[in-house]
């Protein structure tokens, strides 16, 4: 009996061991404008012009104002490899060399995901991203590509 209730033991701790590596999960990014805008779909390369800072104004001549979040946080590191196509480091060479040749500063950057919002709530002609996970309701989530977020072609997403 003992050495059944012992090989019993191991098998479930053997299953709970195979069930705790869980599969990476795929992180979507949500891109969220002012609820004024008239904006419902963005490319990937509009998206990437914008928070490169090489679009500054909407198709009606109004200003572009897009948000980060914090450099370091994971959102802004997935943003930056899946919209804007480099790491953090090319990143932050990008915006220096920028700066050095008198070019459009880099986006403003919010101190967390509430803050993002609330100035993408505030402001006509601003835009941020976040996880699906955080609140949306004070921006409005648009299509990237045609696609909406819950999308498996949606491109806002790390790779599984």
């Amino acid at each position: 009996m003992r050495c059944l209730r012992g090989a019993l033991a191991i098998a479930v701790i053997f299953a709970i061991a195979q069930n705790g590596h869980a599969q990476p999960r795929t992180v979507v990014l949500l891109v969220i404008v002012n609820p004024a805008s008239p904006v419902t779909n963005l490319s990937l390369a509009q998206v990437r012009e914008i928070f490169l800072r090489q679009r500054v104004r909407w198709e009606d001549g109004s200003a572009i104002g897009p948000i980060n979040l914090p450099v370091g946080s994971n959102e802004r590191t997935l943003f930056e490899q899946v919209a804007l196509g480099m790491d953090s480091r090319k990143a932050g060479e990008y915006w220096v060399d920028r700066k050095i040749r008198g070019q459009a500063d880099a986006p403003r950057e919010a101190g967390s995901v509430v803050l993002m919002q609330r100035v993408v709530a505030r402001e006509a002609g601003a835009i941020g991203y976040l996880r699906p996970e955080e609140d949306a309701k004070l921006g409005r989530i648009i299509n990237i590509d045609g696609h909406a977020p819950a999308d498996p072609a949606y491109p806002l997403r790390s790779a599984p």
